[in-house]
């Protein structure tokens, strides 16, 4: 038997082996109840612009988010104000089909809504992006696994445009 394949067997039985203790993890139940939001502001034609809100709940609660009712939802361009409807479904609201986003607009969200029983506003602002190449994340790993020589890499991950040939510019 080789050195080499000795010394990964060593290795394995060493890993196999171990011991196990019980961790008790204390999930602090939360001091208040906040607003959730999901949705999206696209510029892809003949796709509805919806936003679901809800309220949040504990982690170890069960069943359905209590949905969040009669919210008052804009959304601002700086020249125009578009006012999002309750659909027939709780706490799920909707643009005039009419509206998509715009590439290079900056939009401003505006949200009056009751949630944890109380009347609160929100608001966020965001810039959708011109087409192409869309960053989604950035990172880094050390790859010298058994070798003298140290070896990091770069990785990025992102969309690519859809047009055939793009990845060549």
């Amino acid at each position: 038997m080789k050195t080499g394949h000795f010394a990964y067997m060593i290795m394995a039985a060493l890993l196999a082996v171990g011991c196990s203790e019980k961790i008790n993890v204390h999930v602090k139940n939360i001091d208040r109840t906040y607003l959730v939001l999901e949705g999206f502001l696209t510029d892809m034609p003949f796709i509805q612009q919806t936003l679901t809100l809800s309220e949040s709940t504990g982690y170890f609660e069960t069943g359905d988010t209590p949905a969040v009712r009669g919210a008052h939802i804009t959304v601002d361009d700086g020249e125009e104000t578009v006012v999002y409807e309750e659909t027939d479904t709780p706490g799920v609201y909707s643009a005039p089909r009419s509206f998509r986003g715009k590439t290079g607009k900056t939009y401003t969200l505006h949200i009056d809504a009751v949630v944890g029983g109380e009347q609160r506003s929100y608001q966020a602002v965001s810039t959708m992006p011109e087409p192409g190449f869309q960053i989604d994340s950035i990172d880094y790993a050390y790859t010298g696994l058994m070798q003298a020589d140290s070896s990091w890499t770069v990785g990025m991950w992102g969309k690519d445009r859809p047009e055939p040939g793009y990845f060549y510019a």
